[in-house]
């Protein structure tokens, strides 16, 4: 169940994302979808909600964050 979307920022991005969500969630996971509904990368976040989408082909992506308190989504454009 998605709880809320999440800002993504800078948006489009060369590679590195900070991703905005409630204070105290200890080590989200990230997973990152192509248009196709690929799943391309699945991480754990750091501490300050960092996304390191680098290696990734230019295009947009949704991006869900899984955390103890639910599901976050966001889209972000990779843009070199």
């Amino acid at each position: 169940e998605v709880r809320a979307v999440c800002r993504v920022w800078p948006n489009p991005s060369s590679g590195f994302m900070h991703i905005d969500l409630p204070a105290g969630q200890n080590a989200p996971l990230l997973e990152v979808f192509d248009v196709s509904g690929r799943c391309v990368r699945s991480q754990l976040l750091s501490e300050q909600y960092i996304a390191d989408l680098s290696g990734l082909p230019n295009g947009w992506y949704s991006l869900l964050v899984r955390t103890k308190d639910g599901v976050y989504c966001g889209k972000a454009a990779l843009l070199r």
